[in-house]
């Protein structure tokens, strides 16, 4: 199997196992969600239904569209639609006073994109690898699905221990930053290349300007300099540290430091969704009145 061919399939390897999570990983906090919700037992069962029927009633569509259009162009908008369901889910029962219908709304989006996944990865495999090669392939991917079925549990309990809504926000921390890989990995472009290049400059430089306005405005006059000089520090050790770590993952293929760099991104916007409330600002605000 050639260098660039095993890239290629550790990132088709990552489509099942994270499509696995869509209910296993909820089974330990369903208890946890049908208290805090106050909702009935057939009520927690929909939420797991919401996901499987939309799964089983796409996967044919996708695998028809596939043939026409492309596995890859399927798998990877069916990675981020799956994330985005989990966001969906997790952003209600974080923001909403009664969530379980939004929930269930992004648990069928959930499912729908995981009709896009991993039958198409299988299919993919088949396209990549012949004879021999593709017998062990698809016994790979098939490890990695059973993997995901031990680990999804486990994952599931131990997220559960921050939140019973936490788990959903895992979603779209794994399956976001695994589209983009299948994209970079197995699809390469160089305008397409150039155009996200584009569009993560213009990010950077949207971004920017409001977390300085927001660092300087969080605290009072009396602790602003401290405040200051520590945001700046920490970005001047990000600078640091950046260059060494990604010359360093970019060993591993072009497609892992970006997929690293979004999964942080996600990550940074679910703690800046949970923790800067409105609450958190009058806390902050007092404590600088101190």
């Amino acid at each position: 199997m050639e260098k660039g061919t095993q890239l290629k399939f550790a990132v088709l390897c990552l489509v099942p196992f994270i499509m696995v999570l869509g209910n296993s990983m909820l089974i330990p906090v369903l208890p946890s969600i049908k208290s805090a919700l106050d909702i009935t037992q057939l009520e927690v069962g929909l939420l797991i239904t919401a996901f499987s029927v939309p799964a089983g009633l796409v996967i044919p569509f996708a695998g028809i569209l596939s043939d026409h259009i492309g596995r890859k162009v399927i798998i990877t908008p069916a990675l981020i639609v799956y994330g985005l369901g989990g966001l969906i889910a997790g952003t209600a029962a974080l923001l909403l006073s009664e969530p379980y219908y939004v929930i269930l709304i992004g648990r069928i989006i959930q499912g729908i994109g995981a009709g896009g996944t991993y039958q198409l990865a299988m299919a993919l495999t088949g396209d990549i690898f012949k004879s021999r090669e593709r017998v062990k392939a698809l016994g790979f991917l098939e490890a990695s699905n059973g993997l995901g079925k031990v680990v999804s549990p486990l994952l599931g309990a131990a997220v559960g221990l921050i939140s019973w809504y936490a788990p959903f926000f895992v979603y779209g921390v794994l399956s976001i930053p695994i589209a983009f890989a299948v994209w970079f990995a197995v699809f390469s472009s160089f305008w397409l290349l150039f155009a996200s290049v584009v569009i993560l400059g213009i990010g950077v430089g949207s971004v920017l300007p409001p977390v300085n306005t927001f660092i300087t405005s969080s605290v009072s006059t009396k602790r602003r300099g401290v405040v200051t000089c520590l945001y700046g520090t920490v970005r001047f050790f990000g600078v640091a540290v950046g260059p060494p770590l990604y010359s360093y993952i970019e060993d591993l293929g072009k497609a892992i430091p970006l997929a690293f760099s979004s999964g942080i991104v996600i990550l940074t916007l679910i703690l800046a969704i949970i923790f800067i409330t409105d609450k958190f600002m009058e806390d902050k605000k007092e404590f600088g009145n101190c």
